[in-house]
């Protein structure tokens, strides 16, 4: 799994079937959303179905083919799957209750299958041959492309009136519904076969304007179609990696951009600015940790302290008479010298007492620190 978009390896998922994976589809539940599951069909004949994102989390395991599955796709509605395998069987797969709901036995093996972007047809890839078959009533053919070399992959293009195929001689070819014809071919992408063909962006114009394709030798190129319209036939390579692996399949997913939202998408725009202000809402409410609670609580009871003692000081200054703050008040230690004179132990008071500028705090209202003595037999009263 590679994140292109942040240039990251998010790692891998292990099979939890047996033998190589030969097909691999993401399922979106909208064009523009973020998809929400990745489906994988195995060599003995299993399809596993996982959570796409967090953990990716395998939920579920469907058996039904008795060969390895070749090709599967997953119906718009999210509500089916179809599937074919080596098997020549070609199996409808009801994702509600994971069970398959239907089987038919083909004439020759398929090597793959999938649906239009409507969900309204679906394309088979037999060989050399494509046919592309509607989905309701008894599945008539609506259009067939017959190939020179053997077809290896499939993909469709923005709508339902245009696929695209890779071919084992290494090119890519595009294909028209309404007319059954080739309207482009892209020649000798890769030195060999194209095993693997996915779409990259999708917007309003019938042709995709971007691809990816992945080859046997192990590399994966992505291409810019968009000259293609001119008439050259010609897609530009923009960037190519090598995995020097045997590959078997590729798919690709644009993710939502969060914020973002398709252009001329109202409804999902609007969808988008709702869920992100019930996120801010929700981080608001969103209950502190205790420890930044003890600390908020002790701020805040600081602050109370500050506002008491600042309220005590305002009443005691409009109050006449009233004495110092205690950093002004005279010391009463012995032998200190003060405002007011010198205070001995004995509590005798040398000196006038001075009163301060502003102040009517005198010597006659300082207390002596020292107490009385107490009065004992044959001894007169003390002095002072």
């Amino acid at each position: 799994l590679y994140d292109v978009q942040h240039d990251k390896d998010l790692g891998f998922l292990m099979n939890p079937s047996e033998g190589a994976v030969p097909c691999l589809e993401f399922f979106t539940p909208k064009a523009g959303r973020p998809a929400t599951h990745l489906f994988s069909g195995s060599a003995d004949g299993a399809i596993s179905i996982w959570r796409v994102g967090g953990g990716w989390e395998h939920l579920k395991t469907m058996r039904g083919h008795k060969d390895a599955v070749n090709g599967l796709s997953v119906h718009r509605t999210g509500r089916l799957a179809l599937s074919v395998s080596r098997d020549r069987h070609i199996r409808m797969w009801n994702l509600l209750k994971g069970k398959c709901s239907y089987t038919a036995k083909l004439e020759t093996e398929a090597d793959d299958v999938l649906f239009a972007p409507s969900g309204d047809a679906y394309a088979l890839l037999c060989g050399s041959m494509v046919t592309v078959h509607a989905t309701m009533g008894e599945g008539s053919v609506l259009a067939s492309f017959p190939h020179s070399r053997r077809a290896t992959c499939l993909a469709s293009g923005n709508d339902d009136n245009v696929f695209l195929t890779g071919v084992e001689d290494g090119s890519v070819k595009v294909w028209d519904v309404r007319s059954s014809s080739c309207s482009y071919t892209m020649e000798r992408l890769h030195t060999s076969r194209v095993r693997a063909l996915t779409l990259l962006a999708r917007d309003s114009s019938p042709l995709p304007s971007s691809f990816a394709t992945a080859s046997s030798d192990g590399t994966v190129k992505v291409w810019d179609s968009r000259m293609l319209s001119s008439g050259n036939g010609v897609a530009r390579s923009v960037a190519t990696g090598s995995t020097n692996a045997r590959l078997t399949c590729l798919c690709a997913v644009t993710p939502l951009i969060r914020g973002s939202a398709p252009p001329g998408d109202v409804k999902l725009k609007k969808r988008v600015a709702h869920q992100q202000e019930e996120m801010a809402t929700r981080q608001q409410q969103k209950p502190q940790p205790p420890l930044l609670q003890k600390i908020q609580q002790r701020q805040q009871k600081q602050q109370q302290q500050e506002i008491v003692h600042q309220g005590k000081a305002s009443k005691g200054g409009n109050k006449q008479g009233t004495e110092r703050p205690k950093s002004a008040e005279p010391s009463s230690l012995p032998g200190k010298h003060t405002h007011g004179g010198v205070i001995r132990s004995s509590g005798k008071k040398l000196g006038k007492s001075k009163t301060d500028a502003g102040s009517k705090l005198t010597a006659s209202k300082i207390k002596p620190i020292a107490r009385p003595m107490k009065q004992k037999a044959g001894v007169g009263k003390r002095a002072g």
